[in-house]
């Protein structure tokens, strides 16, 4: 069994690879066409086959009520959880023009990351209980 710091240095390299996957793909939305082919595409189907407008309010709410149980839990919360959740609400319910092209693969690499976070902060008020 991998020891509890091992299993955090390993979710905070996902960590870091979801930020670099993050700024690579806004990156490349602007540069190459291909790119921002794609993610129109992408962003397409997603607003036309499902009703985008409840997902977001959930997902939303998921998020809201996910970091109220984790405070009432823990009763402390980390500000890198919740600067990521008001990223990811602002950014799922306003339309930036910067990010209109990635903003659902943003919002989900986000999400990724947040919970990773609410993960490794579980195991660490778990432990000194």
């Amino acid at each position: 069994m991998t020891k509890p710091q091992n299993k955090n240095i390993i979710l905070s390299i996902f960590q870091l690879i979801f930020l670099l996957g993050i700024f690579l793909i806004q990156y490349f939305s602007r540069k190459k066409m291909g790119v921002q082919r794609t993610l129109v595409y992408y962003n397409y189907n997603l607003e036309n086959n499902y009703n985008i407008k409840i997902i977001i309010i959930l997902i939303s709410l998921g998020l809201l009520i996910y970091l109220i149980y984790n405070f009432y839990k823990y009763k402390t919360l980390r500000v890198i959880n919740l600067l990521s959740t008001i990223a990811i609400l602002i950014l799922m319910t306003i339309n930036i023009n910067k990010f209109k092209l990635t903003k659902y693969a943003i919002s989900f690499l986000l999400l990724l990351i947040n919970i990773l976070e609410f993960n490794k902060i579980g195991e660490k008020y778990e432990k000194n209980k």
